[in-house]
């Protein structure tokens, strides 16, 4: 009813990631903190606080995953 490119939308993607990530499954938390971002970039644009906790959630992944390298590119986009 909302559509795909609804901020209630993004926020359910942003849910969905924090159980993949909360079970570990960081790949497919990655996905949908992507879709989620990708949404909220759309109609919120870059500097939308919601924006930035969508990046810090992305970097939350890559640190877990010790792949601090990305995880220092995608803070730095949440800045």
């Amino acid at each position: 009813v909302l559509g795909p490119d609804h901020s209630d939308t993004a926020i359910s993607y942003n849910n969905i990631g924090m159980v993949y990530h909360e079970k570990g499954d960081y790949d497919n938390a990655l996905v949908e903190y992507r879709k989620c971002l990708k949404i909220e970039l759309k109609v919120l644009g870059p500097d939308h606080p919601n924006t930035a906790e969508s990046y810090n959630n992305i970097v939350g992944v890559y640190y877990a995953k010790g792949d601090y390298k990305n995880a220092i590119v995608e803070y730095c986009k949440a800045l």
